[in-house]
Order: C-alpha cells, then structure tokens, then sequence
C-alpha cells in the first residue's frame, strides 16, 4: 500500500504550535513507527520539511517532497493539479489530506480528507460582514471537495454531524477517529520553568485558559464573567492565565491584545490577569499540572483539546455546554452557558465553593482511553476498509 500525505498547508509555529501542525506530527510519529507494510509519500512545503526529515530518519519508508513555501495562493494549483500528478508518478493507492481540502476532480485512487471542523460556516452565520477572499474560497469548494472524497475522517461526532446536516454527507462516507493530547510522553522535568514563564501564580491559586484571538474561544466572556466575581459577588482570589496566541495586528474578526488588554484595566481586572501568549509544550505542562482548574468557554469547536490535556494532569474542567465539548467533558466537567456571564461566574464560583468535593475524581483515568497510537491504528484500519471496497466496486463494474 502506497499512502501520499499532502501536507503543504501545515507549517509549524502558527497558533499554540498550530492545531494542523500538531494534528500533522503526532499522527505520522505514530504511523511512522509502526511496524506495517505501507510506504509514506510525504508532500510538504519549505517550512515542514525539516521537521519531515527529522521525523523520517532512518526510515526506508518514507519519501518526502518538498514544495515551495506555504503560499495560499499557490494552495488551489498545487492541491489540484501539481499533488494528483505526483500520485499518479507515484502509483499511490490513497492521497490523505490532513487539514480539511481535497481533489475538486475524480482520480484513480482512493481521496480521504480529515476534517477538523466546519469553524469557516460557524464564522459565516456569526459573522456575514466578513467577506474576505480566503473565506469565499472556503464557503465555496469545501463542499465540493468533500462531496468527491471517498472517506471523511472528523475528531468528533460533532462535527460528523455538522457534515451531515450544513453539507449532506452521507453518513456512510464519514469515520470519527479522536484524537490524543501532548502529553503522554513528556517527562516532568522543567525546574526552571520560572524563567521560561517569568510570572507565575501561586499553584494552585490560578485557572487556566488555552486559547486565541479566534471570536469562537469566547475571551471576552470570561472577563466579564470574572468582573460579575470581582465586583458583584465579591469572592475571587484566583488569577485567570489565558494562554495562546493574541495578536496586536487586527485580523477580521478576531480580537486584539491592546482591545483585551484595555478592557481588563477599564473593569478594574489588572490584578486577575496573565497573558502569557504562545509557550512552550514544556511550560504548558507545568501550568496544566499546577493549575487549580481549566476554563474552557468556547462558542465553538470540533474537538476540545485542552479538556484531555487537563484531564491527563487530574484537573477539573469548568467548561461551555456547547458545539463538541460535552462530547470530551461527559458527566465530570462543570457546565455553563458560554453565551451568559452571569451563569460562567456562578459555576466558578461554585467550583469554588466545593473544590474539596471534587478533589476525589480519577480525570486522568477517563483521559487514558485516548492515545495517538489508537489514533493511528484506527487510520490504518480505515485506509485498508476504503481499499477494499473501492477493489469490490472495481471487481463488480468489471463483470457488470
């Protein structure tokens, strides 16, 4: 079995270490030490290749072809004309794109696309006034593209119903494999973490939230929220460490750091507040695993990342009802409604009010039925279940 990865759109260094990226390196470390009969076709551009490289050292099956940096314009050409032509060089059985696009045209081999989330029509509802480039080219061919894939894969059964019902997917046509967290093999060894971070609460004495700029991670909620704490029922002594990406340059519609930051000082907040932007994996850990909870208040997402990751570390989840969450959160999380600060600020004050009742949870117990090796197994099984149904349907046209 052949398998070409087109991995041109994912590049290390964007977002918190960027979620395609993440997704991209974790899934291939697995496959690539797994001991099966496949070789790996890896399309890359500039900026992976190196990673690619190190990850495939001494292995004899992989080959990797590097493109030209990662430019979205070039996306469209390269995905549908300059990739199928290295297939078919190739002689590829399957092409497995990693980050949502896919083939507008029907090719001789088999097309799987992961889709991670449909966050481009969530935008599109929430946001009609963005009418930029980028997101017409989205709005417009993702469909298509994945009405001509042979198999979707998505991270939650959320999302596999959002293909369903916003794109009418057949449902036959669509496999939900989750995903695994960072973690699992990381040691704990970071005694001068400090420095790394510079501010630091007192453990224990602080919530965590993952995030970015993105609208969907309902920032802006939180700090009302913990303005309702401060100001009204008067019973925080907690600092809110909001870590992830936050730009200065104003990006359609995300929010800036200057516009987070003025609102913190003008609700008198200044004291409740880090924002540390994008650190480490190594820093992460540490703050996961001395934090006193996660705060995960998302309109919108199609996994949930971060709920594992507080998990693995034996942290409760204060977290939105909403989109994929309950899926990850199951009975142990503590739900709000992300649309209402008033209801964000009772369950964290709840959470405070009975930490100690919640201190004998076994999280990390739950979070262990999720690993990047399952991962990796389940793909495999999927490659070999497409195949064998595109060889019958090639056996029954002959005889036809």
């Amino acid at each position: 079995m052949k398998v070409l990865f087109n991995l041109y759109d994912v590049s290390p260094g964007k977002g918190r270490g960027s979620g395609a990226f993440y997704f991209a390196q974790s899934l291939l470390r697995e496959l690539l030490n797994m001991e099966i009969n496949i070789k790996f076709i890896l399309v890359v551009n500039n900026d992976f290749y190196l990673w690619a490289n190190f990850l495939s050292i001494q292995k004899e099956n992989v080959d990797i072809i590097s493109l030209s940096k990662n430019i979205k314009l070039l996306r469209p050409i390269i995905e549908n004309i300059v990739i199928p032509i290295i297939a078919l060089t190739k002689k590829v059985d399957i092409i497995h794109t990693l980050f949502s696009t896919g083939l507008l045209w029907n090719a001789p081999f088999v097309k799987i696309i992961s889709v991670m989330d449909l966050a481009y029509f969530y935008y599109q509802e929430k946001f009609p006034c963005i009418k930029s480039i980028k997101m017409k080219y989205y709005l417009k061919l993702l469909p298509i593209m994945w009405k001509k894939a042979d198999g979707i894969v998505t991270i939650s059964e959320f999302t596999k119903r959002e293909l369903i019902k916003r794109i009418g997917i057949e449902e036959n046509k669509i496999k939900t494999i989750y995903l695994g967290y960072r973690f699992q093999n990381m040691r704990d060894a970071y005694n001068d973490i400090h420095n790394e971070i510079r501010i630091i609460p007192e453990k224990g004495k602080y919530f965590l939230l993952v995030a970015s700029d993105a609208p969907n991670k309902n920032v802006l909620g939180l700090i009302d929220s913990v303005e309702i704490l401060v100001h009204k029922f008067k019973m925080i002594s907690h600092t809110f460490v909001i870590v992830g990406r936050i730009r200065n340059k104003k990006f359609e519609y995300h929010v800036t750091k200057d516009f987070l930051m003025n609102k913190i000082c003008q609700l008198k907040l200044g004291n409740y507040f880090i924002l540390t932007g994008q650190i480490s994996d190594g820093e992460l850990n540490y703050l996961y695993k001395h934090m006193d909870a996660l705060i995960f208040p998302s309109f919108y997402e199609g996994f949930g990342l971060p709920i594992l990751e507080a998990y693995y570390h034996n942290k409760p989840v204060i977290c939105s009802w909403a989109a994929s969450i309950p899926e990850l959160g199951r009975h142990m999380a503590i739900y709000f409604d992300p649309y209402d600060p008033v209801d964000i600020a009772r369950k964290i004050a709840y959470f405070i009010e009975n930490r100690e009742n919640l201190e004998g949870r076994n999280y990390k117990e739950y979070s262990t039925r999720f690993s990047f090796k399952k991962t990796a197994k389940e793909y495999i099984d999927y490659y070999k279940e497409l195949l064998s149904a595109r060889e019958t349907t090639r056996r029954r046209y002959r005889w036809s």
